[in-house]
């Protein structure tokens, strides 16, 4: 199967078209362009039949969000991390006023690669260690550089 190209852009049929008015053939016009020549045939045939160079609307559902409303998501996001989908989806029923499924701001949060992460709990410090460990740095903090040259300090 052949390699698929991106659409051609209005100028560019625009230029097919004059081209083809001129009188060159598909050949040439496709030479000139950069094209093959069954694109510059295609193109044609559409201005033939529509009398426009515009592109037939696609199918598919519309986006339920704008870029603006986009940008609006990320950055509520980028200001605070900790965010749920919910919460942001609430967020934009109240703002907007549209419905949405969490799994909506997922995938844009997804495309923005901004991923889900469960930030850990660690075990907070018992007063009675703080208090050892102060101990300890009151003891140790007079101590002259000769003697934290024979300390062997370890990550483990």
């Amino acid at each position: 199967m052949g390699k698929k190209t991106k659409e051609i852009d209005p100028d560019l049929r625009k230029l097919i078209v004059k081209l083809r008015d001129e009188g060159k053939t598909l050949r040439e016009i496709g030479k000139i362009v950069g094209r093959a020549h069954s694109s510059i045939q295609r193109v044609l045939e559409n201005f033939d039949l529509n009398g426009s160079i515009r592109s037939k609307p696609r199918s598919g559902r519309p986006p339920k969000l704008t870029d603006r409303e986009k940008r609006d998501v990320l950055k509520s996001v980028k200001l605070n991390p900790r965010l749920t989908a919910f919460k942001i989806t609430q967020d934009i029923k109240e703002k907007f006023n549209k419905d949405l499924h969490e799994d909506t701001i997922r995938k844009i949060l997804k495309k923005e690669d901004l991923h889900a992460r469960t930030a850990r709990k660690k075990p907070l410090i018992s007063p009675a260690n703080k208090r050892k460990r102060t101990d300890f740095a009151k003891k140790f903090v007079q101590e002259p550089a000769v003697f934290w040259n024979k300390v062997l300090f370890s990550d483990e």
